[in-house]
C-alpha cells in the first residue's frame, strides 16, 4: 500500500528569478519563497534536525568563546593532552561534562556533531585567514 502524501503548508509568497546571460534576456534561473513558522514544512526529521542545530550552535560558542579555539589568526594550537578537539572520543566526553548534549549520548557526539563541528571550525579558519 502506498503511503499517504505529504501535505505541504502554502508559502506566504513566492516567484521566479530572472537572469541575463547577455545573448537571451530574462530566463528563469530559479524559483523563491517566502516561509514563516506558520508555514514550515514539518516533514520527518525537521524537529530532531532544528534540535541539532542548536545543539551545534551551543557546542560551537563553548568551544570559540569559553575554550579560545579560534583567536585573530585562526585556529588557536593547545597542547596535545588538553586539546580535546584532536579526536571524535576526546570531544564526545569533553561535552558531555559541559552537558551540552542533553542524552549524554556519546555515539551521536562521534559520529554525528564532531565531523560538522570540525567542518563549521574549519570554515572559520579559512574566513579569517582569507580576511587579513
Amino acid at each position: 500500500m502506498p503511503r499517504k502524501k505529504r501535505v505541504v503548508p502554502p508559502s506566504l509568497d513566492g516567484g521566479d528569478i530572472f537572469g541575463d546571460s547577455g545573448i537571451t534576456l530574462n530566463y528563469k534561473i530559479g524559483e523563491w519563497e517566502l516561509r514563516d513558522d506558520s508555514c514550515i514544512d514539518g516533514s520527518r526529521g525537521w524537529v530532531h534536525r532544528e534540535q541539532s542545530l542548536k545543539n551545534i550552535d551551543a557546542m560551537l560558542k563553548k568551544i570559540v568563546e569559553d575554550d579560545l579555539y579560534l583567536n585573530a589568526k585562526g585556529l588557536a594550537k593547545k597542547p596535545l593532552g588538553r586539546d580535546y578537539m584532536s579526536t571524535a572520543t576526546r570531544f564526545a566526553n569533553k561535552m558531555v561534562s559541559y552537558g551540552l548534549h542533553p542524552s549524554g549520548d556519546k555515539d551521536s557526539l562521534r559520529k554525528e556533531y564532531y565531523p560538522r563541528i570540525i567542518k563549521h571550525l574549519h570554515a572559520l579558519d579559512s574566513a579569517i585567514k582569507n580576511k587579513s
